[in-house]
């Protein structure tokens, strides 16, 4: 297997989150206060870990197999595989994937998918792998980016602040622009639940690519959705914990970063879906706002064992903002999935 080594810098887009150098006295200020409030701060931390990052405390060496059993998989007659191994402008080193069509050189078509986990988990779990199936159907040829954000899988660090994950973001799509060298125009982006915030978040910075953006079970703001995880506490405790959280840099308002982006948008949603409510939900709250109904589409769906995780083609429509609800989740998919090219071949 071949590995893509990419460094990413500081481009325009990450300016807004590059971090400035402190000053002595800031730097002096900042230990004082990490030592006066260790406590408290190991508690909060321990909360966020819960509720925010996608850590997931499996063993190195575990991974490793998990690893080798995803590469497995994926290399089949239609994918290559690649490992990808990327440092963030913070010098923070990433792993992951670049799973390849068989026709991605030469149709000119070809699309790439760049793919955000959710919370507690890595991707090679091949949570997406219903999306690598479905998409073997689709009208053009779909290659895959996937990688582990820092403090996941085999990637570095933890992440300190929603800002580290957005750098991490940036950094992977910088590697598919820049090193792999797909035009923007032909880069889409998925993200399932906090890997959804993560994605928006991401397009916001790049909101006129003419890539389309697919928002899979997120909820609408990281506040509201705290409140609902601490439904069974007092409101005064859920409003605390909402403030700390944002205090501590993550805020993850998702439906506010929809109104930067004017490419297409797809947000999936599951009415029965327990880990993030439909009243918690960014389609919940779309659909009843509707903010830009040109470029927004939203899907509800139920049905199957596990409403927030299972495969969305395994579920059953119903209601969407454009398509009949005869059509089956598959087709619907597809649809939402489809180039609009009068000219397009079969992606083989």
């Amino acid at each position: 297997m071949t590995a893509i080594n990419f460094s990413a810098q500081w481009t325009p887009a990450l300016q807004s989150v590059r971090p400035s150098t402190p000053s002595l006295i800031r730097r002096v200020y900042e230990c004082v206060k990490a030592i006066l409030f260790y406590i408290p701060n190991y508690f909060i931390q321990k909360f966020i870990n819960r509720t925010v990052l996608p850590v997931s405390t499996l063993p190195l060496s575990q991974i490793r197999r998990i690893d080798q059993v995803f590469r497995q998989t994926m290399s089949t007659s239609s994918y290559n595989v690649s490992e990808l191994k990327i440092t963030t402008p913070d010098h923070v080193q990433l792993q992951g994937h670049f799973i390849k069509h068989k026709n991605h050189d030469t149709n000119p078509h070809s699309r790439v998918l760049l793919l955000f986990h959710g919370n507690d988990t890595i991707y090679q779990d091949m949570g997406h792998l219903w999306l690598s199936h479905l998409l073997q159907k689709a009208n053009v040829p779909y290659s895959f980016v996937l990688c582990n954000l820092r403090g996941t899988g085999m990637s570095q660090q933890e992440p300190i602040s929603e800002t580290a994950h957005v750098i991490d973001a940036d950094s992977i799509y910088q590697t598919i622009k820049d090193n792999l060298r797909v035009a923007e125009e032909r880069i889409d982006i998925y993200g399932h639940s906090l890997g959804g915030a993560l994605a928006a978040h991401l397009k916001k910075l790049h909101p006129h690519t003419q890539g389309r953006l697919f928002l899979d079970r997120t909820f609408s703001s990281l506040g509201k959705e705290i409140s609902y995880v601490l439904e069974n506490t007092p409101t005064l405790f859920q409003k605390v914990a909402a403030y700390i959280t944002k205090r501590y840099g993550w805020e993850y308002n998702v439906y506010d970063k929809l109104s930067s982006i004017q490419d297409k948008v797809h947000v999936f949603t599951h009415i029965q879906d327990g880990s993030i409510p439909l009243h918690c939900s960014l389609g919940g709250l779309v659909q009843q706002t509707n903010p830009h109904p040109q470029t927004i589409t939203v899907h509800h769906f139920s049905g199957g064992q596990d409403p927030h995780c299972d495969p969305l083609i395994y579920t059953s429509p119903v209601s969407t903002t454009y398509t009949p609800l005869s059509k089956p989740s598959t087709q619907i998919l597809l649809d939402a999935f489809r180039y609009q090219t009068p000219t397009l071949q079969a992606g083989g």
